[in-house]
């Protein structure tokens, strides 16, 4: 896994070392998203919107 900074909601950054575990990280949607059902992420530049359909599934558009 790649060094970098985590941006949480609040605006606080959190170190991530290089030596982590192998698996993926796990994010609860609920922290995700909060009470809100769309969230903006930007990689590289772009903005992608991450959003829960009334069907309660997620679809990431760009």
């Amino acid at each position: 896994m790649a060094a970098g900074v985590l941006i949480t909601r609040e605006g606080l950054a959190e170190s991530r070392g290089a030596s982590g575990p192998t698996a993926p990280r796990r994010v609860d949607s609920t922290a995700l998203f909060l009470d809100e059902r769309e969230v903006v992420i930007v990689h590289r530049g772009q903005e992608y919107r991450l959003r829960i359909t009334k069907s309660d599934k997620l679809i990431l558009t760009k």
